[in-house]
């Protein structure tokens, strides 16, 4: 993906699929997981191997520590999960009427709960496997044979995340190394924009390096922060000529720090104007990656949000609403094979319509594909398979390709996820391998019916656009922008990051305001980190704050300020000035 531009479908697909050293590890711990796991289920024909097969991949994650504490937090929601659905069978198993609403009541906490920070993943997995197993009941009324099969589903969630924690321990990558390897990339690119030429974007995300630094502590944070620095004043220099300063600046990023001697000298042949405060304030952000000391400035207190309980109820409403959609309508046809449709209800729930659309896509196209090789599997090879061996190697083959895309960033990593899934289930059944396509088909119909059924919900109860939803993010960037401008202080690193990380995640949908916004922020940090030449800038900040209320709606006039605050330098007035110009254009 080049710089400021929308790649094309051959750079997308080369961004999102090539394959480093680091990945290939990931892939083939992955691959391995999976493959031990079936092998061992199948050898001592362990029901529900499929599931098994699945957890391990969606519990290995990027770096190690991750890994473990997602094994871990799976099987104690896990073993929660099935210890409440036995008490609940005692109560609901003879009764649909009561099991109904409770598995709603469930569903609907679980949803909501999942937004909560830290322990959401944890609530919602908990949720998610109560319900799910709830369901079992109409295709095994006996208590018995229920209870038995949930017991070997713990036994199997929790085999695989002990194998997944120990594979991990052994070949994972630590949170240092991990965190290492993203600012690595991240200096070979601010030093390609340095020098004007073409770069890929990053591949680790910026949220993925703030939770690793949150591990490091406060060092790796500040480092964070800089190399987020460099990369906002590299983005303003785009398509400008390079001189020698800017050179020796990119050669300092690409040496990890060893020419760090001459700085200054180098930096004399910048002209005095505003090429010289970026300039100052590049060389302070490399000073701070090199040698991170205290943070200069305090992180900004957090804006109360009111609105964010009341969205958190109709999210999990609207999902709540098409899960039971789905339990009534195949409950109604008898046909209990078609249940995945609870499961993507779950798992494809997001924030706004066109966020939840993506997804579904996602997949969608995932299934269809993992269902076609499942299919062509069961045809054509299946009949000359002697042993287990042969299924093993085709197990292990497809899996090392569904990981493949599983591996990719979250734009088309899910698809991954779903072909794993479908080629599981269409697969492995029961104990073991089967020939019979009719649960393929089943699982394909019910992940159909769950898409229809939240598209219908998410589309016509409350309907949160994708514009709306971008809008309010960059709303948020906007007064946190204005906040600091107000109070004209150096931004701390944990400012600096939540922006990075808001403009990188919805960098494609509003790509007009995203880079005039992008610029703003820029020249913003860049003047407001060169003390003592910083000072509160009250004009600029009324002016960004009247867009920030703009994009939220409460505003129909940001034009009515329109001064250029002469406490802040002149790129930043007109950083403004176009960032009003796109915000009205783009409404």
């Amino acid at each position: 993906m080049t710089a400021e531009a929308l790649p094309s479908w051959t750079g997308f697909l080369y961004a999102e699929l090539k394959v480093d050293r680091a990945r290939w590890v990931r892939m083939a711990s992955m691959t391995v997981c999976a493959t031990l796991l079936t092998t061992v289920f199948l050898v001592f024909r362990v029901p529900l191997p499929a599931y098994g097969a699945y957890v391990a991949v969606m519990a290995s994650q990027r770096d190690a520590a991750t890994s473990i504490t997602m094994s871990i937090g799976a099987i104690v929601a896990a073993m929660v999960a099935i210890a409440f659905s036995i008490l609940l069978y005692l109560v609901d198993i003879d009764e649909p009427a009561l099991r109904l609403p409770a598995m709603a009541v469930v569903m609907f906490g679980a949803m909501y709960l999942s937004r909560t920070p830290r322990v959401g993943p944890l609530l919602f997995l908990t949720g998610f496997v109560l319900v799910v197993t709830q369901t079992l009941v109409d295709q095994i009324p006996d208590v018995e044979t229920l209870t038995h099969l949930l017991l070997w589903l713990a036994l199997v969630i929790f085999f695989a995340c002990i194998t997944v924690a120990l594979v991990e321990l052994i070949a994972g990558r630590t949170p240092s190394a991990l965190f290492a390897d993203g600012l690595k990339e991240r200096r070979e690119y601010v030093a390609a924009r340095f020098s004007a030429k073409a770069a890929y974007a990053p591949a680790i995300s910026v949220r993925e390096l703030f939770t690793q630094s949150a591990r490091l502590g406060p060092a790796a944070l500040r480092r964070l922060a800089a190399i987020l620095q460099l990369e906002q004043i590299a983005s303003l220099r785009s398509g400008r000529q390079t001189d020698l300063s800017w050179q020796f600046l990119a050669s300092r990023l690409t040496s990890a720090g060893a020419a760090t001697g001459g700085a200054a000298d180098a930096g004399n042949t910048v002209t005095e104007n505003n090429d010289a405060l970026l300039y100052r304030a590049a060389l302070e952000a490399a000073d701070q990656l090199e040698n991170p000391g205290a943070d200069v400035g305090a992180p900004l207190p957090p804006l109360p949000n009111q609105s964010s309980h009341v969205q958190s109820l109709r999210f999990a409403f609207k999902a709540t609403a098409a899960a039971m959609l789905c339990y009534i309508i195949y409950s109604a046809l008898d046909w209990g094979g078609i249940r995945t449709s609870i499961i993507t209800c779950f798992f494809v729930a997001l924030s706004s319509t066109g966020e939840t659309v993506h997804k579904l896509s996602l997949r969608l196209t995932g299934a269809l594909i993992g269902g076609v090789l499942a299919g062509l599997s069961i045809v054509f090879l299946f009949p000359v398979m002697d042993d287990i061996g042969g299924f093993v190697v085709l197990f292990a083959s497809v899996t090392l390709l569904c990981v493949w895309v599983a591996t990719a960033s979250p734009l088309i990593a899910y698809a991954g996820l779903q072909m794993t899934f479908a080629f599981y289930l269409g697969v492995l059944q029961d104990t073991g391998p089967t020939d019979d396509l009719t649960v393929l088909r089943d699982r394909l119909v019910g992940i159909v019916l769950g898409n229809v059924a939240m598209s219908l919900a998410f589309s016509t109860l409350w309907p949160v656009s994708t514009l709306a939803s971008v809008n309010a993010v960059l709303a948020r960037v906007a007064h946190r922008q204005a906040r600091l401008l107000q109070v004209g202080r150096p931004v701390a690193a944990a400012d600096i990051v939540a922006t990075a990380a808001d403009l990188e995640d919805r960098r494609t949908p509003s790509l007009s305001l995203i880079m005039p916004l992008s610029r703003m922020v820029a020249w913003s940090n860049g003047w407001l980190q060169c003390q003592p030449l910083a000072a509160p800038a009250p004009g600029a900040a009324g002016r960004v704050e009247a867009i920030a209320q703009y994009l939220e709606g409460r505003t129909d006039n940001i034009l009515q300020s329109r001064v250029a605050d002469t406490d802040a330098p002149m790129p930043l007035n007109l950083a403004i000035d176009v960032l009003e110009q796109e915000t009205m254009h783009a409404h």
